[in-house]
C-alpha cells in the first residue's frame, strides 16, 4: 500500500497518527522546499531517519554536540571510505564515543526529526507499507510514534510563545555585560556566544531545522533572563492585527469563507506574519472538508452557469471541466491545481452562483 498527500489536506500529526494506531512497518519520505526526510517505520516505532541536510547527519550532529572534534571526524570519514564500516561503529572503535553517548544521539535525531517534521505546515509525503518485518537497528534505537505525538503536543502552547516573541527579521544580540558562568545549559552558551554578533532569527531557525525548537526554546529563556537584545520588525502592523481578530472571531462563529478572506488579506500584508500565516492554514484545511462535503453532495456533478467571459482568468481554467458531467473529485484530479486550491476555487465559484451542481 502507498499512501500520498499534501500536509494542507492531511496534517503531518493526524497521518502519524493514524500509522502509530495502526502499529503499521513502512517508509515515510517527507518533503517542503528546503528538507527532505525518510523515516523507517517498525509497528508503531521509528528506528531510523536520513536527511538530505548535511547538518542533520549523525557526524555532523556528534561535533555540533562538542562530542566528536571535527578531526576526528574527518579521520574517521577517511576509514569509512576505506572500509564500508558504518561511521558509528568507527567512533566507537576509535573510542571517540561512548555507546550511550552514540545511543542517546541517535535516539535524538530520529525524536527531533520526527517532532520538527510533525509541525510542517507545507510538504508533500509519501508512505509505503511493508509487511515484512524489519531488522532492528543495529544500534537498536527506536523512538514510540506515540510518545512523539504526546511530545508534540506538549511543544505546540511552546511555539506559540515563540512566535509571540519572534519574527523571522529579527536581529538578535547577547548583552554586552553576559557572565557565561551563571548559565549552566551548553547550548545556551553556545548559542549567547554566536549572538555576540548581531545575526537574523531566521538564520539561527534554519541553521539545523531538526534542532530549531530545542534553539528557539532557550532564545526565549535567554529572552526572558534578558540576556538578549532583540532590534527590527517585531510585530505585524495594526491594520493586520485588526484583520485577525476580525478573522478568529469570524472563525470562531463558524463562517470559515469570511475567516479565509480575511486570513488572507492579513498574509498579503503581512507575508512574515506567522500568527497570519498560522491562521490562513487552519481555515484552509477546515474550509476544503467543508467545502467537499458541500460539493460532493449526493454525487451531483458541476455545471457552470455564467458565460465564460464572467469568469477570472485564474477560474477559467476549470469552465472547461464544469460541463455537467464531471463531479468535484474528477475535476480537482484533472485541474493540475493542489487538491485544496481547485477545491476552494469551486467553492468560491459556487457561493458567487457561477456554479451550479446538477
Amino acid at each position: 500500500m502507498a499512501l500520498r498527500g499534501d500536509f494542507l489536506t492531511m496534517s503531518a500529526q493526524d497521518l502519524v497518527e493514524w500509522i502509530s494506531r495502526r502499529h503499521l512497518s513502512g517508509n515515510w519520505v517527507v518533503r517542503n522546499e528546503e528538507i527532505e526526510r525518510s523515516f523507517i517505520f517498525d509497528s508503531g516505532y521509528c528506528i531510523a531517519v536520513s536527511s538530505v541536510v548535511k547538518g542533520e547527519r549523525l557526524g555532523a550532529l556528534l561535533t555540533y554536540k562538542g562530542i566528536v572534534l571535527p578531526k576526528t571526524l574527518g579521520e574517521a570519514f577517511e576509514v569509512q571510505s576505506e572500509t564500508g564500516v558504518s561511521l558509528g561503529k568507527i567512533l566507537l572503535m576509535i573510542n571517540a564515543v561512548t555507546e550511550d553517548e552514540l545511543g542517546q544521539t541517535l535516539q535524538e535525531k530520529i525524536t527531533e526529526s520526527l517532532l520538527d517534521t510533525l509541525f510542517w505546515e507545507r510538504g508533500t509525503f509519501v508512505f509505503v507499507q511493508s509487511y515484512d518485518r524489519r531488522p532492528v537497528s543495529e544500534y537498536d534505537t527506536s523512538v514510540s510514534l506515540l510518545a512523539c505525538l504526546e511530545k508534540a503536543s506538549n511543544r505546540r502552547r511552546v511555539w506559540g510563545q515563540i512566535r509571540k516573541n519572534f519574527s523571522p527579521g529579527m536581529i538578535a544580540t547577547s548583552v554586552e555585560d553576559i557572565e557565561s558562568e551563571t548559565i549552566e545549559d551548553l547550548w545556551t552558551k553556545k548559542l549567547l556566544r554566536k549572538l555576540s554578533s548581531p545575526l537574523e532569527i531566521k538564520k539561527l531557525y534554519e541553521e539545523i531545522p531538526m534542532f530549531r525548537y530545542e534553539v528557539m526554546r532557550r532564545l526565549l529563556d535567554a529572552k526572558e533572563r534578558e540576556l538578549l537584545r532583540l532590534t527590527g520588525e517585531g510585530t505585524v502592523g495594526l491594520e493586520t492585527g485588526l484583520l485577525l481578530k476580525q478573522a478568529d472571531s469570524l472563525h470562531s462563529g463558524g463562517d470559515y469563507v469570511g475567516a479565509h478572506e480575511l486570513a488572507q488579506k492579513a498574509v498579503s500584508q503581512a507575508p512574515d506574519s506567522t500568527d497570519a500565516r498560522a491562521l490562513l492554514l487552519q481555515l484552509k484545511r477546515k474550509l476544503f472538508r467543508e467545502s467537499l462535503v458541500l460539493l460532493l453532495k449526493d454525487g451531483k456533478r458541476l455545471r457552470a452557469c455564467k458565460s465564460v467571459s464572467e469568469f477570472s482568468a485564474r477560474k477559467q481554467v476549470l469552465v472547461p471541466m464544469l460541463d455537467g458531467f464531471r463531479d468535484t473529485l474528477t475535476i480537482v484530479r484533472q485541474s493540475g491545481m493542489s487538491a485544496v486550491d481547485t477545491t476552494l476555487l469551486l467553492r468560491e465559484m459556487y457561493d458567487d452562483g457561477m456554479v451550479e451542481l446538477v
